[in-house]
């Protein structure tokens, strides 16, 4: 199980709409020791723009509603989330 941890600084420096700069993409790198993440309200994506097929994991629901609170850019709070690892798909 991987904790992702979305806290205030990532809330403060994350770029609305951005899969790639967003809140949750900052913090789920960060807990996937640097490797990049894009976050969208379906999926965590890796190597994403890469020429190979891409991995992903299904977000659960409530980091789905968060995205799009935070993309409707309405008042959202630090929060974490639980990723087991075997919900990475090719």
């Amino acid at each position: 199980m991987i904790r992702i941890e979305v806290t205030q600084e990532d809330i403060d420096k994350g770029i609305r709409g951005s899969a790639c700069e967003c809140a949750v993409a900052l913090a789920a790198t960060r807990a996937f020791n640097g490797r990049k993440v894009a976050a969208t309200a379906q999926y965590l994506c890796f190597d994403h723009g890469k020429q190979i097929p891409h991995k992903h994991i299904v977000v659960p629901t409530e980091v789905a509603l968060w995205i799009h609170a935070y993309d409707l850019e309405q008042v959202v709070k630090p929060f974490s989330f639980i990723i087991e690892e075997r919900y990475v798909q090719e």
